[in-house]
C-alpha cells in the first residue's frame, strides 16, 4: 500500500489523490478536517490490486464547500493505514 501527496497542494477547486494497493481488498480513503472530523469519504469498497487516483472537488459529504484550511486524507487498506494532510486555499 501507498498513498502519495495530492497534487496540486494547496489547491483551490480539485486535487487529485493517488494511492496503490498491494492486492485486492476493501479500501478506505476519507478526508478529516483539523478537528478531525469526518469531511467526506472519497474510497469506501473493494478495490482491484494496482494504482489508482481520486479527484477531491473541495465539497463535504452534503455538497457544500469546505473553508480554507488544513485538511487531512486517510487510506485504510486491511490492517495499513497511512495519512497525508493537504491544504485548501481558495
Amino acid at each position: 500500500m501507498s498513498l502519495t501527496q495530492n497534487s496540486p497542494n494547496p489547491f483551490g477547486a480539485a486535487t487529485q489523490i493517488r494511492y496503490s494497493v498491494a492486492v485486492a481488498g476493501r479500501v478506505s480513503l476519507v478526508v478529516y478536517n483539523a478537528a478531525g472530523q469526518e469531511v467526506k469519504r472519497l474510497v469506501d469498497g473493494s478495490e482491484a490490486a494496482g494504482a489508482h487516483a481520486v479527484f477531491w472537488d473541495g465539497r463535504n459529504a452534503a455538497g457544500a464547500r469546505v473553508a480554507n484550511g488544513l485538511y487531512f486524507y486517510r487510506l485504510s487498506v486491511g490492517r495499513g493505514t497511512a495519512i497525508k494532510r493537504m491544504t485548501v486555499l481558495r
